[in-house]
């Protein structure tokens, strides 16, 4: 297994609840939906039969992860599986005081979250219906459930793009 790499992604859902002026998946209509158990473990089950288990996986690329009920189970079943490092991306919108106790508890390493711009005005002119200060509420939230009931270490980080 040499010629496969040790990072995949896995799009759990190719849809954005934001309307951005530089994303593709926000401005451009596409056929991509959420990713669903059966799709999951038909991707999952061709690793299995090649012998297949990658060390990191990535259930982001292009949409918001947290727009998929079905993440956290995605995310337990890897981990189960026997996957190292599993890793989203989100804007932090829907990371509830509830989404982000499943997220933990299912056992997700690495969180990034996504700004824009290089303040609050700019991020919200540039992605329209974000609002800065609940989504950053809303990953203090995130730090403080990981404080208190987290068994295991988790990389939480953010990134802005400067336009």
């Amino acid at each position: 297994m040499d010629n496969l790499p040790d990072v995949i992604r896995i799009e759990p859902v190719g849809l954005c609840n934001f309307n951005w002026q530089h994303c593709p998946t926000a401005v451009s209509p596409n056929k991509r939906s959420l990713l669903s158990k059966d799709k999951f473990h038909e991707i999952i089950d061709g690793f299995k039969k090649i012998n297949f288990l990658p060390r990191v996986v990535v259930c982001y690329h292009g949409g918001e992860p947290l727009l998929n009920k079905n993440l956290t189970y995605f995310i337990k079943y890897l981990k189960d599986w026997g996957v190292k490092k599993t890793v989203i991306t989100t804007n932090a919108s829907l990371l509830t005081e509830q989404k982000s106790i499943e997220l933990i508890k299912a056992g997700i390493d690495q969180i990034k979250v996504s700004f824009d711009g290089e303040s609050v005005e700019e991020n919200n002119y540039i992605r329209q219906k974000g609002n800065f200060y609940a989504n950053a509420e809303n990953l203090k939230t995130f730090c403080k459930v990981y404080k208190k009931i987290s068994k295991h270490k988790i990389d939480i980080s953010t990134a802005s793009t400067i336009i």
